[in-house]
């Protein structure tokens, strides 16, 4: 089996519980989420349904994308308008990129 890490993580790996026991590293494709940073002065609000979430503040043009945490891409897309309206199950931890603006966790 091969495991798919960061190439500035293999050691880590190689040493840690658990991960120890794999022989194969596989270091050429990217499966992390870049870091997360979020802009204070942003208008941009992000409001919880029970269906999804509704992103207001934001300008036509504007492009995001909402990710699990393990970096699998749910939605991505081009604001047409202030806001916007993101359809997910609400049951797990996302992670709401709305480039060069904000980044948040969805919960």
């Amino acid at each position: 089996m091969v495991v798919h890490v960061d190439k500035n993580a293999v050691e880590a790996y190689k040493k840690a519980d658990g991960w120890r026991h794999f022989k194969h590293y596989q270091t050429d494709i990217v499966t992390a989420i870049g870091t997360a940073t979020a802009n204070a002065d942003s208008a941009v609000r992000v409001i919880a349904q029970s269906n999804g979430y509704t992103v207001e503040g934001l300008k036509a043009g504007q492009r995001y994308t909402l990710c699990t945490v393990s970096g699998m891409q749910v939605a991505a897309g081009v604001a047409d308008g202030s806001s916007l309206f993101i359809p997910v199950q609400r049951n797990g931890i996302y992670i709401l990129n709305i480039v060069g603006v904000k980044t948040c966790k969805l919960f």
